[in-house]
C-alpha cells in the first residue's frame, strides 16, 4: 500500500493505480477508503459496468455492517437514550436501499416490458419495500411464464394476504399448490403460508391439513411439528 501510494501521488489520474489503491484497501478491510478510491476511479472510467457494480456492492457492504453494529449496540444497550435514534437510521437506510432495488427494477421494466422475469423481479422488490398493491400486477404479469409461475403465485398470495385480503390469499396459495407434484422447498412454502392464512380465517381442519401435508414429508421443517402435535394436544 506504502509504495502504490507513492504512485498515486506522482499521477492521481492513472486508473490502474487508483483501481489498485481501492483493491488494497479493500483487502485491508478499510472499506470507507476503499470505496472512496472505487467511486474515484469510477469518474475516470464511468462507463465502466464492472467497476460501478463493484462500488455498488461494496456501498451494501458497508451498509450491511453499519445495520449490525446498530443492532447489536441495541440488543447490548436496549435502554440507551439513542435507541430510538438509531432504530430510525437502520429504518432509513433499508428504505434507502429498497427505494434504489425498485428503481432498478422499473428501469429495466421500461426497457423490456415483455419480459415477464424482469415483471416478477420489479414485483419481488416492490414487495420488499412493502409496496404491496403495486406489485400485484406486476406479479400477475409474471404468472405467464412457466417457469416463474409457482412463485409468481406464492409472492401474489403474500401480496394479498399483507393487504388483509385472505380469501384471495386463500385461493392463490391453494391453485399453486395443486400444480405442484413433489413436495419440494417452493410447496413446503406455499403450504405453510396457506396453513396461517387459514387459520387467520378461522378455519381449523384446513390450517391443519395443510401443516399436516409437510409434517408428513419433512418433520423438521420449521415450527410445523409443534403446530400439529399441539393440536393432539
Amino acid at each position: 500500500l506504502a509504495t502504490t501510494i507513492d504512485q498515486y501521488n506522482l499521477d492521481q489520474t492513472n486508473i490502474v493505480i487508483v483501481k489498485r489503491m481501492a483493491d488494497l484497501y479493500e483487502r485491508l478491510d478499510q472499506l470507507e477508503n476503499a470505496k472512496s478510491f472505487y467511486d474515484y476511479a469510477l469518474t475516470l472510467n464511468p462507463g465502466d459496468v464492472a467497476l460501478q457494480r463493484k462500488c455498488e456492492i461494496l456501498h451494501d457492504t458497508i451498509q450491511d455492517r453499519q445495520i449490525a453494529q446498530m443492532e447489536t449496540d441495541i440488543e447490548a444497550n436496549p435502554d440507551a437514550p439513542d435507541i430510538e435514534e438509531k432504530r430510525a437510521q437502520i429504518s432509513e437506510i433499508r428504505r434507502q436501499r429498497m427505494s434504489v432495488v425498485v428503481n432498478e427494477a422499473k428501469a429495466r421494466v421500461d426497457r423490456n416490458p415483455t419480459d415477464k422475469q424482469i415483471r416478477f423481479d420489479l414485483g419481488q422488490a416492490y414487495f420488499g419495500a412493502g409496496q404491496y398493491t403495486e406489485a400485484i400486477p406486476e406479479l400477475q404479469q409474471a404468472k405467464a411464464n412457466p417457469h416463474i409461475r409457482t412463485k409468481a403465485i406464492l409472492m401474489l398470495g403474500r401480496c394479498f394476504e399483507k393487504k388483509n385480503m385472505n380469501d384471495l390469499a386463500r385461493s392463490a396459495f391453494t391453485e399453486a399448490v395443486k400444480e405442484l407434484a413433489i413436495m419440494d422447498n417452493t410447496k413446503k412454502e406455499l403450504l405453510y403460508d396457506l396453513a396461517l392464512v387459514c387459520e387467520k380465517m378461522g378455519d381449523q381442519a384446513a390450517y391443519l391439513d395443510a401443516l399436516k401435508e409437510i409434517y408428513n414429508t419433512d418433520y423438521g421443517y420449521r415450527d410445523v411439528a409443534k403446530r400439529v402435535e399441539s393440536s393432539y394436544s
